[in-house]
């Protein structure tokens, strides 16, 4: 409880308007004062305040936790701002990472994939079909262990598997 204090000091000193939170006001004749003066007691006039609240109070839940489905908008998101996805076939890491991971939705056809982006995680802006199927008949071997007939760039074949490992740290990190 907050009350508004209005303390008179040695005769005519005046604080107003002041708050007092949980303390008391003590007067031992040990005032601050000059030799010539003599302690005097303080006045206070407190009056009773409206309780405040603090907000945080109010809402004592706590939010839900995220949602697969949230966790991998989160993440698509994130890689898009980071400008990783810079190629249409790079959503095929992400389906080939995922479908590697026990515990995360697995898709056999990248139509699939893309239909679960669009439907349950609500992602527009999505590569075609064909973009991706291309390159996932081109894509051997299980993540992160990929090789691809379309290049043997050392450059790119990182790029692509760090494309994936980025997708699923962020991920676990919710």
């Amino acid at each position: 409880m907050n009350d508004h204090i209005n303390i008179t000091i040695n005769g005519g000193n005046n604080i107003m308007g002041g708050t007092l939170i949980g303390a008391t006001f003590i007067n031992n004749n040990n005032f601050a004062h000059t030799p010539a003066e003599t302690p005097q007691a303080a006045s206070c006039d407190i009056v009773e305040a409206e309780e405040v609240t603090n907000p945080a109070d109010e809402n004592t839940e706590e939010p839900p936790a995220p949602t697969m489905e949230d966790k991998i908008r989160h993440a698509i998101r994130t890689m898009r701002e980071e400008n990783l996805l810079k190629k249409q076939y790079d959503y095929l890491w992400l389906m080939l990472a995922l479908s590697n991971e026990k515990d995360l939705p697995h898709f056999d056809t990248p139509k699939g994939f893309l239909q679960y982006l669009h439907t349950n995680i609500g992602l527009e802006e999505l590569p075609s079909t064909s973009s991706l199927q291309k390159k996932y008949g081109e894509t051997r071997g299980y993540f992160p262990n990929w090789t691809f007939h379309d290049t043997d760039d050392t450059l790119e074949v990182n790029r692509r598997i760090n494309v994936g490992k980025r997708f699923l740290s962020l991920l676990r990190k919710g």
